[in-house]
């Protein structure tokens, strides 16, 4: 997750998508090229120098602006997630700070998560490698001097 904001009334999303992108640039160093919505936004096409897309139920689109749209709809189980294992979905923190404050740890917690679970598979690859390396030379340096006879 690359960033997570808070509003304190709720609103549509052609009016809180300028600032996401800010916080985007601001983060990543680098403007967004391409952003892909889903069919309820409704607004300019350009921000700045970022194209917006929002899938058409056209015939003649390209396979990879589908595959870029489908890849759209991932996001939404992800909102799930955080509202349900990362706690999003009650606030404990009073005021508007509070809020702000739980967006972020919400979304820190997932990436934490994630970088942790990464880590946890590296590790292992790592220490199944050295347990082989280990495995090969005990076996040349131990091997037992067997006759062989018939």
């Amino acid at each position: 997750m690359v960033g997570a904001l808070n509003f304190t009334e709720s609103l549509h999303d052609s009016k809180t998508l300028p600032s996401v992108l800010e916080q985007y640039e601001r983060l990543m160093d680098k403007e967004a090229k391409n952003v892909f919505l889903d069919r309820g936004y409704r607004g300019p096409k350009m921000i700045n120098n970022t194209a917006l897309h929002t899938p058409k139920p056209d015939k003649d689109i390209t396979q990879t602006k589908r595959k870029r749209h489908k890849r759209r709809a991932a996001i939404e189980p992800i909102i799930g997630h955080l509202k349900h294992d990362y706690r999003m979905s009650r606030n404990y923190l009073k005021g508007t700070v509070g809020d702000a404050i739980n967006v972020i740890l919400a979304a820190a917690a997932m990436n934490f998560k994630r970088m942790m679970n990464k880590w946890k598979v590296e590790f292992i690859f790592w220490a199944l490698k050295l347990l082989r390396f280990f495995n090969f030379y005990t076996q040349l340096i131990f091997v037992p001097k067997v006759k062989m006879t018939f």
